[in-house]
C-alpha cells in the first residue's frame, strides 16, 4: 500500500467523521427547537417533592445511598442532580431545565454513534435518532422536572453501553440483562410481601 493509498483513506475517513459530526449538530440544534420553550416552565409537584426528600435526606447520607444501592432506598441518584442545583439556585427554575436540556442533549451523539454502529446507513441512523430527538410522547421528559429521572437513567443507560462495547463485544449483553433484572426484581417484591403479611398475621 503506498502512501496516496494511506493519505486518501486518511482523507476518506475525516469526510466520513466531519458528516458525523454535521448530522449529530443538526439534531441537538432540531432538538433545542422543541426544548428551549421549557425554559420558561416552572417547578412539578413532583419535583418539588424530590427537591424536598433530597434535601431533607442530607447530602452525607444521600452519597452513602448512592455507594449502598442495592439496598433499595428510592432513588438516591436524583440527589446528585437536586442537591447541587439546590445549593447554587435554590428555588429557581431555569437552571432546573437548563440541566434537565443539557443531559437529554448530551445523549443525542450516544444515541447517534450507537445508531450508526448498527444502521446499513448513515440516512437510516440519522432518521432513527431524529425520532428519538424528539416526539411529542416523550414531551414530558424536556418539559415535566420529574422526567430527569429517566432522562438520566437514558444518559448513564447509554453511556454504559458505548464504554462496555468500546472494551469488549460481550457488552451487547447489557441490554439482556436489564430485561433480565425487571421480573427478577418483581418476584423479589412479591415474596417479600408475602413474607411481611405472613409476619403480621
Amino acid at each position: 500500500m503506498t502512501s496516496s493509498d494511506n493519505q486518501s483513506r486518511s482523507d476518506g475517513v475525516n469526510q466520513s467523521n466531519a458528516i458525523d459530526v454535521l448530522c449529530v449538530i443538526i439534531l441537538i440544534a432540531y432538538f433545542l427547537h422543541f426544548a428551549l420553550p421549557a425554559l420558561g416552565g416552572a417547578f412539578s409537584e413532583d419535583e418539588m417533592m424530590s427537591v424536598y426528600i433530597h434535601w431533607f435526606t442530607g447530602t452525607l447520607k444521600s452519597l452513602w445511598e448512592n455507594v449502598c444501592f442495592w439496598k433499595g432506598i428510592g432513588r438516591p441518584g436524583g440527589a446528585l442532580y437536586y442537591l447541587p442545583l439546590y445549593h447554587f439556585f435554590r428555588l429557581n427554575p431555569q437552571p432546573y431545565r437548563i440541566a434537565q436540556i443539557s443531559v437529554l442533549a448530551a445523549s443525542i451523539p450516544m444515541v447517534y454513534h450507537l445508531a450508526r454502529l448498527l444502521a446499513s446507513s448513515r440516512s437510516v441512523a440519522f432518521l432513527g435518532v431524529l425520532a428519538f430527538c424528539y416526539h411529542a410522547q416523550l414531551a414530558n421528559l424536556v418539559f415535566s422536572g420529574s422526567g430527569i429521572y429517566d432522562a438520566l437513567c437514558g444518559f448513564f443507560y447509554f453511556a454504559a453501553l458505548i464504554c462496555a462495547l468500546n472494551v469488549k463485544e460481550m457488552a451487547v449483553t447489557l441490554p439482556v440483562i436489564v430485561l433480565i433484572y425487571e421480573p427478577l426484581e418483581i418476584c423479589s417484591r412479591i415474596r417479600m410481601a408475602k413474607v411481611l403479611s405472613l409476619d403480621i398475621a
